[in-house]
């Protein structure tokens, strides 16, 4: 846990103008003005320091605001959480207001004015069909940072100032969400007390697979239900297990028939559609926990 505190300032208005705007007030003396559905703004300390806010300039309230990487990978390349994030879980904001700033990190004018300065921020938005996701936005600076940047146009345009901008609908690139991260690991915790390690981590990886596909008879992943589906997982696992011993599994569908059968079991038959990558990732999973 780092020392950092946290701070909102509520009713944040853009005061920036986009390069377009500019471009345009040379032809059109009333130029439609360009906003941002997120941006960062700096708020004056003292003569010497700054504080950076994310702003939320949107009309929905946002489940998290987390301005640190989260998408880490373990040694045999599964998504898992970030080591940093899990550590600086204090800058983890929930429920960020419409126009509310929160702040996500301080620059000094001297110290700071050299070199690359970077920000990454994650949230997510429920708004429509065309917002909905994680968002990852990562903001390189040289220098320190003056005034407002934007990080996402209202038409869902990346800023030419930025790096990148972008939703992870994907499940291959959905990271494990801090909103999540105590389930996890009280879920952990709960595993190595009646299983061994590679149990427990072959147990842990099923869950984020079913997790981060958000598949089943009720979504998890935008319900920040990582558990949802644990119950399954060890199933799957000890089943798998169990059934090595008498036969062999040596590929992905002989492991989707164990995952329909622990879910038809669980819930009712034909629950839901098991897809082909759940398998195959649960199937590299079986592989490496046979491995250890």
């Amino acid at each position: 846990m780092s020392n950092f505190i946290q701070h909102r300032i509520n009713n944040l208005t853009w005061s920036g103008q986009s390069n377009l705007s500019k471009l345009n007030h040379l032809e059109n003396p009333t130029p439609k003005i360009k906003t941002p559905l997120f941006y960062l703004q700096t708020i004056s300390i003292d003569n010497l320091t700054d504080d950076i806010y994310f702003v939320n300039n949107s009309e929905e309230t946002l489940d998290f605001v987390m301005p640190c990487e989260l998408i880490a990978k373990d040694t045999h390349g599964f998504i898992c959480p970030d080591s940093y994030a899990q550590e600086h879980i204090d800058r983890l904001y929930t429920d960020v207001l419409p126009m509310q700033g929160v702040k996500i990190a301080s620059q000094h004018i001297m110290y700071d004015s050299d070199g690359l300065n970077q920000f990454i921020i994650y949230t997510i938005s429920r708004a429509d069909s065309e917002r909905w996701g994680v968002w990852r936005f990562n903001d390189v600076i040289h220098g320190t940072l003056s005034g407002a940047s934007p990080l996402l146009w209202s038409d869902l345009r990346k800023p030419s100032t930025i790096v990148s901008a972008d939703r992870l609908n994907d499940p291959n690139d959905r990271p494990i969400l801090p909103l999540t991260f105590d389930t996890r690991h009280d879920c952990k915790q709960n595993w190595l007390s009646k299983y061994s390690p590679s149990q427990t981590d072959f147990m842990l990886a099923i869950t984020d697979v079913f997790y981060r596909h958000d598949f089943g008879p009720v979504g998890c992943y935008f319900n920040h239900a990582w558990d949802e589906y644990s119950s399954e997982a060890e199933a799957v696992a000890l089943a798998l297990i169990k059934n090595h011993k008498q036969q062999i599994i040596d590929n992905p569908n002989t492991v989707k028939k164990t995952i329909s059968q622990i879910f038809d079991k669980n819930f009712f038959k034909d629950c839901c559609h098991i897809p082909e990558q759940v398998a195959q990732e649960v199937y590299q999973l079986f592989s490496i926990y046979q491995s250890i």
